[in-house]
């Protein structure tokens, strides 16, 4: 039985010609050594969290992507990108906060607004990963590149392991201003907006 095509369509809303929006949630993953698994972006030396765009088929009506809305994604996701099932492992998963990156395309002219909610969940090893995945202690220093939302989140985890705060209480990540990162024609992060947007 073959997948539909509609079924494979990302989750986008079209604010304006040049704005859209997407939801993609991301999961960091740690083990009982503090390692996580960071996924390269395609042939590129970037790293990030295992996660993705939403498909259309996975947007059901009044899913909360704070929490149990952001599963299916997940786990399609991580399956795909690190070849682990993390079924088991989200039911014991937070949201530690959502991230806003506008991530611009300069040759089409195009912003896409990428929200993304993180989650943080336990699992007993990640010796199972596949060779694409690299897995990185965060009791050490994170080698880079690393996209925005990565190493955001990873910081608030961080900061919140040191401090022991308590529980994880889900916050915007980057204080409410939009962090801007250029796909095309380069890979880079951009400090203010593009000025033709």
């Amino acid at each position: 039985m073959g997948v539909e095509q509609a079924d494979l369509k990302d989750l986008f809303d079209s604010v304006h010609e040049r704005l859209k929006t997407s939801l993609s949630p991301r999961i960091i993953i740690i083990d009982n050594n503090a390692n996580i698994p960071l996924v390269r972006y395609k042939d590129t030396p970037w790293f990030g969290l295992p996660g993705g765009k939403v498909k259309e088929k996975e947007a059901v009506e009044d899913a909360n992507f704070l929490s149990t809305g952001a599963y299916p994604t997940l786990i399609r996701e991580v399956k795909e990108e690190c070849r682990i099932d993390i079924s088991d492992s989200l039911r014991v998963a937070s949201c530690l906060g959502v991230a806003e990156i506008g991530i611009v395309d300069s040759v089409k002219r195009v912003v896409n607004y990428s929200l993304s909610p993180i989650f943080v969940c336990r699992r007993e090893g990640l010796s199972d990963v596949n060779n694409d995945t690299q897995l990185f202690n965060l009791r050490s220093y994170l080698p880079g590149p690393i996209f925005p939302d990565a190493r955001l989140a990873i910081r608030v985890l961080k900061d919140s392991i040191r401090t022991k705060k308590g529980p994880i209480q889900p916050a915007w990540l980057n204080d409410g201003r939009v962090i801007y990162f250029e796909m095309k024609p380069q890979m880079r992060l951009l400090m203010e907006p593009p000025n033709w947007l």
